[in-house]
């Protein structure tokens, strides 16, 4: 495909792409031809140079992720779990074959016209992962079939966002965007045939299920080679039957194909790649569209993070406004405030980068990972249930 070609498309595309705007960075502000140079926060980098960096928008989950290395690094031995700034550098460090593929596009024997274009086009082969460690982890929730890295499976990845047909593939993109994998973005996940999500009690937990495995897979406790049918016994009881309702279908597919699309996926890239998810699923607990929080400075037109409170309720994207959704999504003005016990995403993550870290060649510390991981999802009123629903700010 030229690259005349392809960027038509995607100008076509992402116009209609931004109304299914379903995450932080995927706001579509930024001129579309400027990419984020690394995780430098520079917009100096452009689509003739990088051509298989097409970015969308305003990189936000990446700038907030960096952010967290960074406060993790500087005050390792001031976090929950103690650990040292060598530490945090060495599980963030580059993998030695970082290597990804399309391989999740079309689990479970569904075939789309999209994946079969790929294929056509030699879009199944593996391919270099040139981004910054953790940053295609944070976008994993947003693309887990590793789309936006290459030209040919860009554009279909754009077209499927813009279709109305989303009930129609059975794969892991839908199914995070407006299927059972809701929680991967802080929301309410509904069955596929039966639009009723679920209340703030029950996704709760399948956040707390998410998190525990994400946790346990970064810190190496659930090795990557591990088929997906055998992790339900690899964690905590409570948690055995949520992961059953949200993985159970992916039958011997590995944990290393989950996260990176290969079998033989790089152990320490599959690490990155789960912890990164799950500051994606953090992150998003933020977003005014997302999640009700006792505390919204919302409200007042520009997105804030910083100690918003306990949960109200969550919300469901099934039902939401694309547009008014996307509003929500816009980067907070006050992404650099935290402090490292701050109610806020980049403080989260560097605690939770701390913990992982400290496992590393030591006990694993995810029973501590998860109390970080309980308090970003304190529901206020725990002894009431509320139903999820659109939003009243953001229903159709």
């Amino acid at each position: 495909m030229g690259r005349t070609t392809e960027r038509a498309l995607i100008a076509c595309t992402l116009a209609l792409c931004a109304l299914q705007a379903h995450a932080f960075k995927m706001g579509f502000q930024g001129q579309l031809d400027e990419l984020r140079a690394q995780a430098s926060g520079s917009l100096n980098a452009k689509l003739d140079d990088e051509p298989h960096r097409l970015q969308f928008g305003d990189p936000i989950h990446e700038d907030m992720t960096q952010a967290s290395i960074e406060m993790a690094a500087a005050n390792a031995d001031r976090m929950q779990c103690t650990t040292s700034r060598e530490k945090v550098e060495a599980f963030v460090r580059q993998a030695a074959q970082p290597r990804l593929s399309h391989g999740m596009c079309c689990h479970k024997g569904a075939v789309s016209k999209a994946c079969s274009v790929i294929g056509m086009f030699g879009g199944n082969q593996a391919f270099a992962d040139v981004l910054t460690p953790m940053q295609s982890g944070v976008r994993w929730n947003d693309d887990p079939c590793h789309m936006t890295h290459e030209a040919v499976s860009r554009v279909s990845w754009a077209l499927w966002m813009t279709g109305n047909n989303y009930m129609e593939y059975n794969n892991s993109n839908y199914a995070s965007h407006f299927h059972e994998h809701q929680f991967l973005h802080a929301m309410a996940p509904s069955a596929r045939n039966d639009p009723k999500p679920l209340a703030a009690r029950q996704t709760r937990k399948r956040i707390l299920m998410w998190a525990e495995f994400a946790l346990r897979v970064a810190d190496g406790s659930i090795p990557p080679n591990t088929k997906l049918k055998d992790v339900r016994a690899l964690l905590s009881t409570q948690m055995q039957q949520d992961f059953e309702l949200a993985f159970g279908g992916y039958g011997p597919r590995t944990v290393a194909l989950l996260f990176t699309g290969l079998d033989d996926g790089d152990p320490q890239l599959v690490r990155q790649t789960a912890l990164g998810a799950l500051f994606h699923t953090v992150q998003d607990s933020y977003s005014s569209s997302h999640v009700e929080r006792a505390n919204d400075p919302f409200k007042d037109g520009t997105p804030g993070v910083l100690n918003k409170g306990d949960i109200v309720r969550f919300y469901t994207y099934r039902g939401q406004d694309g547009g008014k959704h996307g509003k929500a999504d816009r980067r907070p003005h006050d992404l650099a405030a935290a402090q490292i016990d701050d109610l806020h995403p980049v403080s989260i993550g560097a605690q939770l980068l701390a913990c992982t870290a400290a496992s590393q060649n030591a006990p694993s510390q995810w029973e501590e990972g998860m109390k970080i991981v309980q308090r970003n999802f304190t529901l206020r009123d725990a002894d009431i249930n509320r139903a999820s629903t659109p939003g009243k700010d953001y229903a159709k």
